[in-house]
């Protein structure tokens, strides 16, 4: 009998982080598949360990009308520019156009987790390791009505005109030392909240937060 097990897995996006657990046979050449999000299912198996890691996205903006946006991870550092005048009517702030932006440069969140030891060794038990993603609030120190798994990562169909290589919702490949999960950022925002609302000196201009 396969004994089945799940691994946690934290991880911070936008200072963010999450929990996850895995499934798959590390002998058989990995494929990406959806990973499970939320509070893990009754029958998924026995709580075996945890792992974190990290993903931070910058936006700002510059006086010469044009976004700058910063993806860094562990391994690597990507980056953008969005010109205003690309915008319909102007909008350069609209949260749309700059999401739009960002996924048809790739702009792909791409987390690679190392195994701990104790996954390795169910693994080479030939037990089934399921990961399952969900936020980690206690590393978060926050929690609200906000802080849910889908405000963060994109779940929603995306438009023909995207690239095809893009994951529709957080997906994972298990390795035998490690695991990939790849996820597109949802941008969630207030809206009609600028950065006068938060400063307490003078500024003139509407800056808006992303």
């Amino acid at each position: 009998m396969v004994k089945k097990l799940f691994f946690s897995i934290l991880v911070l996006v936008f200072i963010f982080p999450f929990s996850c657990t895995l499934s798959y046979s590390s002998k058989i050449e990995p494929y990406f598949s959806e990973i499970l999000t939320g509070s893990p299912p009754d029958n998924i198996g026995e709580y075996i360990a945890d792992r974190g890691g990290w993903i931070l996205i910058e936006f700002w903006h510059y006086s010469n009308k044009y976004w700058k946006v910063t993806l860094a991870s562990e391994d690597d550092i990507k980056e953008i520019i969005i010109y205003d005048k690309e915008a319909k009517n102007i909008l350069w702030a609209d949260i749309n156009f700059l999401k739009e932006k960002v996924y048809k440069h790739n702009f792909i969140l791409e987390f690679k987790i190392h195994h701990p030891q104790e996954v390795l060794n169910a693994l080479a038990h030939g037990a089934k390791i399921t990961p399952v993603m969900n936020i980690d609030i206690e590393t978060l120190k926050y929690s609200d009505k906000y802080t849910i798994i889908k405000n963060y990562f994109n779940y929603e169909k995306l438009p023909p005109e995207m690239p095809s290589n893009l994951p529709e919702k957080p997906i994972y490949a298990m390795y035998d030392n490690y695991i990939i999960i790849k996820a597109l950022p949802n941008f969630f925002c207030e809206a009609g909240i600028t950065i006068q609302d938060k400063l307490y000196f003078g500024y003139p201009h509407p800056i808006p937060i992303v």
